[in-house]
Order: C-alpha cells, then sequence, then structure tokens
C-alpha cells in the first residue's frame, strides 16, 4: 500500500463535502462525505508521527531507565500497544 507522507489539507469543494489533499504533491488522499470529518482525515499525517515520537521515547527512554519494578509498567504495556495499533492501521495491516 503507498502512503502519501503529511501534512495533507482540507480543500472545499464547495458542498457539503471537503477534498484531502498531500501538500507536496497536489494528489487527492481522500473524500469527505461530511465536512466534519475533513478536519480528522487531513490531520492523520500528524497523528500517525506524534504515535512513532511517543512509542520511540517509551523504547528508547522509558523502558530502558523505568521499567524495573515500577507500578505503572503494566499502564506503559497497555499505551505501547494502543500505538502499535494505531500505527500498524496507518500501514494497512
Amino acid at each position: 500500500m503507498k502512503h502519501t507522507k503529511g501534512p495533507w489539507y482540507e480543500a472545499s469543494t464547495g458542498n457539503h463535502q471537503a477534498l484531502i489533499v498531500a501538500e507536496d504533491t497536489g494528489e487527492n488522499i481522500a473524500v469527505a462525505y461530511d465536512k466534519k470529518n475533513a478536519a480528522i482525515i487531513a490531520s492523520v499525517p500528524d497523528m500517525l508521527e506524534a504515535c512513532e515520537a511517543i512509542k520511540a521515547i517509551i523504547d528508547n527512554y522509558w523502558l530502558h531507565n523505568y521499567m524495573k519494578d515500577n507500578p505503572a509498567s503494566g499502564m506503559i504495556n497497555e499505551i505501547t500497544e494502543l500505538l502499535e495499533t494505531a500505527i500498524r492501521k496507518t500501514e494497512g495491516e
């Protein structure tokens, strides 16, 4: 599956729909049939980048420095699983 990295933006179609367009290529990414959903769709690249950054912080810092005997370990593992699921979904898995 081909992914177009962000940023994406919302382009109005003049009716109740909106196009989601890749800023760097001008490629149409999606059509939001309800403009209320356009901002959510357009924010996907930014949310993916945030998820990847948070996961990297957990993997590279938290796991190496704080996991041993930490009461928050279970919660951090749950957060990591949520992040991994969200990232995989963007990759079409």
